[in-house]
């Protein structure tokens, strides 16, 4: 959070957006960031896990059907190359990012490589719905902008408010709305290595609210080197996007183990794709959480 209040107070100063003194700004910019929607998953886990709350009511009723779903890395562009993939016989590469025909040469620009794969991935699997809401969920988001921009302040070069638009947490959902001139809510959640769970209390949370159908949406990239020391789990560039709508009969089901699962042994989003396309009955999505097919 550091990182994130000196970065913002920086823009701020530039372009005179802050009262001046400096610790006016650090506890507004601290308020505003504990405030926003970007939930660490272990607090989100223990209100799950105390059952009486609302979100533990929603995630513990109802069954959630994946209508259709989409996936985009570097090398596994299509159903096609994933299924290739979860057969052993490719793995994904490291660089390489999507082709967006759909948008304009000048806006393509404007989007990183975890921006440009959540749109594409996001593109494939809408087709030419609108009005979806949007359950944006990122481990780290577009932390390779971030890192730009701090080792610009460093600098002491000047900022580009441009920059730091983009870099924020819910920069890609916002850049899907705007590029499709769809004004549907949205949410974005850091979730820390419990993204799934995350995704699908949200994604419950807006069927409950009367939406037939949630956008879902799954991305991240390896951090910039400067923040590699501090890695604890396997990496991967990759987005994944679904369509969920309530279930009936068959779906998908949240529910507690009463034991703490074992940690994937690759990126999470891959672990996700890969269980999607077999056939294992549940998934591990969080410590004593897990999802199961009905």
């Amino acid at each position: 959070m550091s990182d994130c209040i000196a970065l913002a107070g920086a823009v701020r100063k530039q372009f005179k957006l802050f009262p001046p003194t400096a610790a006016h700004w650090h506890d507004d910019a601290r308020t505003r960031l504990e405030s926003c929607c970007c939930l660490s998953v272990d607090a989100r886990a223990r209100s799950i896990g105390r059952g009486s709350g609302v979100l533990g009511r929603l995630v513990m009723s109802g069954v959630l059907s994946l209508s259709s779903w989409a996936a985009w890395a570097p090398g596994l562009p299509d159903h096609a190359a994933w299924q290739v993939w979860a057969e052993g016989l490719r793995e994904p590469e490291s660089v390489g990012e999507p082709g967006l025909p759909e948008i304009p040469a000048m806006m393509r620009r404007r989007a990183d490589r975890l921006a440009r794969m959540t749109l594409r991935a996001a593109f494939d699997v809408l087709g030419g719905r609108v009005g979806l809401p949007v359950v944006y969920v990122s481990r780290h988001g577009s932390v390779g902008r971030s890192a730009e921009l701090l080792e610009a302040l460093a600098r002491g070069d000047a900022l580009s408010p441009a920059g730091f638009a983009a870099s924020v947490h819910n920069a890609a959902p916002g850049f899907l709305g705007i590029v499709r001139k769809d004004p549907a809510p949205y949410t974005a959640l850091a979730a820390e290595t419990g993204c799934i769970l995350a995704m699908l209390a949200e994604v419950q949370a807006f069927l409950s609210d009367g939406h037939d159908e949630v956008l879902a949406i799954l991305s991240d990239e390896p951090v910039p080197a400067c923040y590699s020391p501090y890695v604890t789990e396997p990496e991967v560039a990759a987005a994944w996007a679904g369509v969920f709508r309530q279930g009936s009969a068959s779906g998908f089901v949240l529910s507690q183990t009463g034991a703490p699962s074992s940690p994937h042994a690759e990126a999470e989003v891959l672990a996700w794709v890969r269980w999607l396309l077999g056939d294992e009955l549940t998934f591990d999505c969080a410590p004593a959480w897990q999802v199961r097919r009905v």
